[in-house]
């Protein structure tokens, strides 16, 4: 429901089950960033790329880390 083919086929190899909970709250703060919300519609904020720790989604860049439970994203354009 959240990812393309294509941008599953971005994310580090053997590393999905970690990648794949940051990119929801990611595609979230993108969505936020550009005053919309996701509005149910996840996939108008495509991944296009995956650089160590950060995603590019839409025209925002995101950080992301573990607490605890919880993964917290945040943009990152500066």
């Amino acid at each position: 429901l959240v990812l393309s083919d294509v941008e599953k086929a971005m994310l580090p190899q053997g590393d999905s089950a970690e990648w794949i909970p940051r990119i929801w709250p990611g595609k979230e703060a993108a969505a936020k960033a550009r005053g919309t919300g996701l509005n149910g519609r996840p996939r108008d904020f495509a991944l296009s790329r995956v650089d160590a720790e950060r995603l590019r989604i839409g025209d925002s860049w995101i950080r992301s880390q573990r607490e605890g439970d919880f993964i917290v994203s945040w943009t990152d354009d500066h």
